[in-house]
């Protein structure tokens, strides 16, 4: 049972997307993506016309983007990051 989780962290870890914001800024742009000029809570709002829907982002540059936070964008935005 133990060789399983440490299977599965091990797992995780390795295929675990990195990725600073200024990075996924140029993948969304190069995928038709594009920012709104509009601002939600602070965060600059991109509009996607793969899926037709708006999404927030962050402007942190040099900082990684969280998991979660990447797969989010990924859903809204329809871009394989």
């Amino acid at each position: 049972m133990l060789y399983k989780k440490i299977a599965l962290y091990l797992h995780w870890k390795l295929n675990e997307t990195k990725m600073k914001y200024n990075e996924l800024h140029r993948k969304l742009k190069r995928a038709g993506c594009y920012p709104t000029g509009e601002v939600i809570c602070g965060h600059p709002e991109w509009h996607s016309p793969i899926t037709g829907e708006n999404f927030p982002t962050s402007h942190h540059g040099t900082e990684e983007v969280t998991r979660g936070t990447l797969k989010n964008i990924k859903k809204a935005s329809g871009v394989k990051l």
